[in-house]
């Protein structure tokens, strides 16, 4: 995802704060340059996180959407429960074939990178399906809430 000059498309963060739509520039901004209109807003977005599971030499990888995101920091969560979930499966119940392909049969063999992910993350066709999966079939006190939303949810409670 990074040194590849993608853009965002997200008219808040190119047209008003912070005014960019580079994603390799958005990564760098820190905590200050995500603020808008006198500390009132905070603007919040996926960024690059360590994973074990990462592909080759590469430590960090980076979600472009919710689905993505919560995928990698979750992932031997969503290795271990993928065959429960309704967003993972066809009509008649069977895991789909693209989630099935780059799930290998042990977890120690589990290797992701963004492509993956995007594979995996790509057969999610209803979101809310997705978040009565992760309720459904993850522990609470098991899984992690994605670092960026995080990060908002304590700077409201600030």
């Amino acid at each position: 995802m990074t040194g590849k000059g993608y853009e965002t498309c997200n008219k808040t963060l190119i047209e008003w704060v912070p005014g960019e739509k580079m994603i390799d520039d958005l990564l760098e901004f820190n905590e200050e340059e995500k603020l808008g209109c006198d500390d009132m807003f905070r603007i919040a977005y996926q960024y690059p996180v360590k994973s074990k599971r990462c592909r080759e030499n590469k430590d960090r990888i980076c979600g472009r959407s919710f689905e993505e995101q919560f995928i990698i920091e979750n992932i031997d969560l969503i290795y271990e429960k993928h065959d429960k979930f309704e967003s993972f499966s066809t009509p008649s119940g069977k895991v789909k074939k693209k989630v099935k392909d780059n799930f290998p049969g042990n977890i120690d063999n589990l290797v992701i990178d963004e492509d993956k992910v995007d594979t995996i993350a790509s057969v999610i066709a209803n979101k809310p399906t997705f978040a009565y999966d992760i309720m459904l079939y993850l522990e609470l006190d098991n899984w992690s809430i994605p670092i960026y939303i995080r990060e908002g949810l304590e700077w409201l409670q600030e």
